[in-house]
């Protein structure tokens, strides 16, 4: 089997500069021990078994996620880029978001993310840094009709703004994001407006072999090394941060760190520096780069962890854990997943939406943690 990938579409920059505004941010001051995970720690696996007379796909899914009515499912290989279902047929209805720069238009669409209710999804563009507000039903019309869609909000993100590259929607209506391509900060919150509320973190200390900061330098380069994902707890100011070059994840309440879950290969970033020019710096990642935390989704209880691994054969496992970093439980998939979402639908039971990418069928399948 060829090696699993779950991807959620990044920044499309060749360089990417700016650094990071005067938003406050606190001292990383976490100093209790680290848990050392081990899949021996995982008191509980499921194994899941995807079915093959789900709904056939076409083009390749890289995310998934749900409203109220609707799965909603990002392709970056075909426009429009936005694929809708109907959420209890799953009956295919329709494509959003064509390619362009215009409004209701994407270049390089990057996140969907929904909102808590109705069937309003946000569209993050990685290249353009714009976020628009799509209505899925008036977005369908609109292309049933062939007619002009104007998104309900659009906003862009400028200059210490720039260089997002994971956003997540808050229990409060902001926004946060890792912030890997310009500034040392584990992640910001950020506004419509918009601009900075809150820095929070400071990235690891450089590794011996990172080349020394040059004077010009627009971002660190400790933050080119690393590829950060990012999920925000629907009810409280909580934050999962994972490292998807390394084996770590960090969780945080409140903008304080309060545990780092250290997985269980102890792996390590890999890259080298290929460019500097005027204080940008260009990395590119070796063949001995292992992705680990490849998509994080949080919940009021769990966080749900794709780990990829060093194992190209081994099937994907999502790593459960609560929000104390205790390993919960292991999903091991039967075959390739490129797209995973999952929503509660009673306490401890979760429908997962499941896209095989070896065959391009979309599941649906029910999890008990």
């Amino acid at each position: 089997m060829k090696k699993t990938i779950i991807c959620i579409s990044t920044i499309l920059l060749s360089v990417l500069y700016v650094s990071c505004g005067k938003g406050e941010r606190p001292e990383d001051t976490f100093s209790s021990d680290q848990i050392h995970v081990d899949f021996t720690r995982f008191e509980a696996e499921d194994r899941v078994n995807l079915s093959a007379d789900g709904k056939e796909l076409v083009g390749s899914p890289v995310e998934i996620v749900t409203t109220q009515d609707y799965i909603a499912i990002l392709d970056m290989v075909k426009s429009p880029w936005i694929a809708i279902f109907d959420k209890k047929s799953m009956n295919f209805l329709g494509r959003i978001a064509p390619e362009g720069r215009g409004p209701g238009e994407s270049i390089n669409p990057g996140k969907l993310l929904p909102l808590d209710k109705g069937n309003t999804i946000w569209l993050f563009d990685g290249l353009m840094q714009r976020f628009q507000l799509f209505d899925i039903e008036v977005a369908l019309a609109a292309k049933a009709a062939d007619t002009f869609y104007e998104p309900k909000r659009t906003f862009i993100l400028i200059d210490s703004l720039r260089g997002s590259r994971d956003p997540s929607i808050t229990h409060t209506g902001l926004f946060a994001t890792t912030t890997y391509s310009h500034d040392d900060c584990r992640y910001f919150y950020f506004d419509e407006n918009p601009q900075i509320v809150q820095k929070v973190g400071l990235l690891p200390p450089p590794q011996q072999d990172w080349p020394k900061q040059g004077e010009k330098a627009y971002f660190p380069i400790g933050a080119t090394y690393y590829n950060a994902k990012l999920a925000a707890h629907p009810k409280q100011d909580w934050v999962v941060v994972g490292y998807s070059n390394t084996d770590v994840i960090e969780i945080y309440k409140e903008g304080h760190l309060t545990q780092r879950v250290r997985g269980p290969e102890q792996i390590e970033i890999e890259k080298e520096i290929v460019e500097e020019v005027e204080g940008i710096y260009t990395s590119t990642t070796s063949e001995g780069t292992q992705f680990t935390y490849l998509y994080l989704q949080a919940h009021g209880d769990y966080i749900f962890a794709a780990y990829q691994g060093r194992d190209s054969e081994q099937v994907l496992h999502f790593h459960i854990f609560d929000w104390d970093g205790k390993p919960v439980k292991r999903l091991a998939f039967d075959r390739e997943v490129s797209a995973f979402w999952a929503e509660e639908t009673s306490e401890d039971v979760f429908q997962a939406y499941v896209v095989d990418g070896e065959e391009g069928i979309l599941n649906k399948v029910e999890l008990k943690i």
